[in-house]
């Protein structure tokens, strides 16, 4: 979709909206989705494979890495 996968949170605006395009995209709760956020080191876009996929935060970065970035591609959407 149209969502801003590539957010770094950077404040608590961010964080909010952040929450809320992982949970959108995963169906997680919001303190599933926070605590996601605190893995991933504020990065949304590896929250969402390390969700969906099952994998660690650093291997969410080679996942991505390895698929040029592409959200969808990481995760086989």
């Amino acid at each position: 979709g149209n969502y801003m996968v590539d957010l770094k949170i950077m404040n608590n605006k961010l964080i909010e909206r952040g929450i809320g395009i992982i949970r959108s995209l995963t169906g997680v709760s919001r303190s599933k989705a926070k605590r996601l956020i605190d893995i991933c080191d504020g990065e949304v876009k590896n929250a969402i494979v390390v969700q969906k996929l099952g994998v660690s935060y650093s291997e969410s970065i080679i996942l991505l890495d390895e698929h040029h970035g592409s959200l969808r591609a990481a995760i086989g959407e």
